[in-house]
Formats: structure tokens, C-alpha cells, sequence
């Protein structure tokens, strides 16, 4: 079902001393996916869990677990990741100084069978991922910089230019989109072609998390927020 689509939900606001307790909820609260914020204050901020992070969380649960890697240089990075065997990993194309870089990095991603992801952030067209759509498995588009705040409106027309790329390389490209999303728009967002949602606080603050995960999910049922 189109509009059934894949939640997943970023570890950013979670205190690190709480982190497993609220996996535990997210996984009760049926929660699709991880999505483990990996920053080192310099790139990304606030500095959140290294490799030690991702290996406490992938021994702790069942969900498949994604790893953002917010770091300098993050290519020099990608050994000991891969190592976690985490379901996948995706790096940011403003991060990389060299397109032969990028390309490498996520080949190396790829060879380890890890799913390799290419965020976009929201000054990049979606033309600029034609070099690496061979060694890509997910385009990550980010609704906005900051991690919170409205949704860029040009979203939809990326979302439309990815499809049309998939089409002309019959590949079959995971779309994902992280920042500023929320009820208002998530079945937009899904019907549009978008499979995964990261969420961040909307799920983090929320009372009831399965009722919100719920309400993500099938954005027509009875919304209690």
C-alpha cells in the first residue's frame, strides 16, 4: 500500500543514559525502523554516540538500524561502521570535497552489503546524484537543514525528479525524507512516492508514541495527538 509507508525514527533527541529504554519503547510502539544519528560536533551537532554507540544499539534490538554519519571527512570514518554491520549507512554529499570520494564510499558500502544512502541537503538539485546512482541504494532528501522547522516546499518537485531518474535507470531506488515532517504532511509525502519518514520529535515528544507511529502511518485513521 502506497500510503503505508516506512517510519523511522531518528535517536537525535534521546539523552545517550536513555537511549536503550526508548528503543524498547519505539520497538513496543512499532516503530519501522532506527534511524541512529551518528555526530561528531564538528559536521553535525549536538556530538552525539560514536561506533561503541551503534554496536550497544545493534546488540540491543531487532529493528534494522540506519547510521547517519555527521562527520568530518566521513570517508576515513566508514571502516569501523561497517564493522557494526548496521543495515545501512548514508552519507551526506556536501561532506565529501571530491566526487571520487563520494563514489568510493559508497562502493565501499556497498561491497560490505550494507545499504548505501546519499543525503541531499536542501540547496542540492537532484541532477548532482546522476554520477552515483550505480553505487547508491537510497536518496535521503532533507525537508529542511536544521533538524526541525517547515518543510521546504520544493520537496515535492524533488520527490518528482527522483521518480523519473528511477524510471530512467529502471532502478530501484529507496526515497527517503528527514526534517520537518509531521501529520499535516506525511500522506502528502507518502502518496507522492516517498517510502521511508524519519521523525524526530514528533515521536519523541509525543504522550502516546504508538499512537503517533500509528498515526504516521495511516494518516486517515482518527488522530489523537
Amino acid at each position: 500500500n502506497m500510503i503505508n509507508g516506512t517510519i523511522s525514527v531518528s535517536t537525535l533527541s534521546v539523552e545517550n543514559d536513555r537511549l536503550l529504554d526508548y528503543i524498547k519503547e519505539l520497538e513496543f510502539a512499532k516503530a519501522d525502523r532506527l534511524f541512529c544519528e551518528v555526530r561528531d560536533g564538528l559536521i553535525g551537532k549536538p556530538a552525539t554516540f560514536g561506533e561503541g554507540g551503534v554496536a550497544v544499539i545493534k546488540s540491543s534490538t531487532s529493528l534494522p538500524v540506519d547510521v547517519r554519519l555527521m562527520v568530518y571527512q566521513p570517508h576515513k570514518h566508514l571502516a569501523k561502521y561497517l564493522k557494526k554491520k548496521p543495515d545501512s549507512i548514508l552519507v551526506q554529499y556536501e561532506h565529501f570535497s571530491k566526487e571520487k570520494q563520494l563514489r568510493k564510499a559508497l562502493q565501499r558500502i556497498q561491497r560490505k552489503h550494507v545499504r548505501s544512502g546519499l543525503i541531499l541537503g536542501t540547496a542540492i538539485p537532484i541532477s548532482y546524484i546522476l554520477p552515483f546512482i550505480p553505487y547508491v541504494d537510497e536518496i535521503m532528501i532533507l525537508g529542511t537543514d536544521q533538524d526541525e522547522g517547515e518543510i521546504e516546499q520544493n520537496i515535492f518537485d524533488k520527490i518528482s525528479n527522483l521518480l523519473e531518474l528511477k524510471k530512467k535507470f529502471k532502478k530501484d531506488l529507496v526515497i527517503s525524507v528527514r526534517g520537518g515532517v509531521t501529520f499535516a504532511n506525511c500522506n502528502k509525502l507518502f502518496e507522492a512516492g516517498v517510502n521511508v519518514l524519519v521523525v524526530d520529535k514528533i515521536v519523541y515528544d509525543s504522550f502516546s508514541k504508538s499512537h503517533t507511529i500509528e498515526n504516521l502511518k495511516n494518516p486517515n485513521s482518527t488522530l489523537v495527538k
